[in-house]
């Protein structure tokens, strides 16, 4: 999952962290606005190919910022 709110979804992941439940992985991008198309793609991007098995995205949680 992607998305730019990282109020809720931090907690969120936290929350479900000490609960012992578990995710298919989590980008929150924080710092950057929904408008800045290419700087999103461009660190979607980057983080997505950190990290291309499926598997390897298991109850992660990055958040990602204006630069690299």
């Amino acid at each position: 999952m992607v998305t730019f709110n990282a109020r809720d979804f931090v907690l969120l992941a936290r929350t479900w962290a000490e609960a012992g439940k578990t995710h298919q992985g989590c980008v929150i991008f924080v710092g950057v606005r929904h408008g800045e198309f290419g700087r999103v793609l461009q660190r979607l991007g980057d983080v997505l190919g950190s990290r291309q098995a499926q598997r390897d995205w298991r109850d992660i949680v990055i958040l990602v910022g204006r630069s690299a």
